[in-house]
């Protein structure tokens, strides 16, 4: 993933979605460098460890794993809850080694009863 246009989409998913979950919970000064051209950099230093989801040209979302933590996990607001956050699998094999997949999916879960509780 190597084009720039690419890039700046995924840095707007990235962007759109940090800011739709932590605006409103993080301090004022953290939401000012939150900004989508540091959202841009921070994907081209990750790149090595970036894998996207979605036609090449038209991303919807990406992950991000560091040693053996899912850094990010993003997905552009359209795709949510249409299964797309799959990762490829030497991702997956990375991430299953540590079990993060299993908390990630209860995390999920609890997620999604809360908002149940709440809508």
């Amino acid at each position: 993933m190597s084009d720039e246009a690419e890039i700046r989409q995924l840095a707007r998913i990235w962007y759109e979605g940090w800011r739709e979950a932590h605006e409103d919970i993080v301090p004022v000064e953290l939401t000012r460098v939150r900004t989508l051209e540091s959202f841009s950099e921070r994907l081209e230093t990750a790149l090595p460890n970036v894998r996207v989801v979605g036609p090449a040209g038209d991303p919807v979302g990406f992950s991000i794993v560091k040693v053996d933590e899912l850094y990010q996990l993003f997905v552009s607001a359209q795709s949510r809850g249409s299964g797309v956050p799959k990762l490829s699998r030497d991702h997956r094999a990375r991430v299953n080694s540590c079990d993060l997949v299993d908390r990630l999916f209860v995390a999920e879960q609890r997620l999604r009863n809360s908002r149940e509780t709440w809508a």
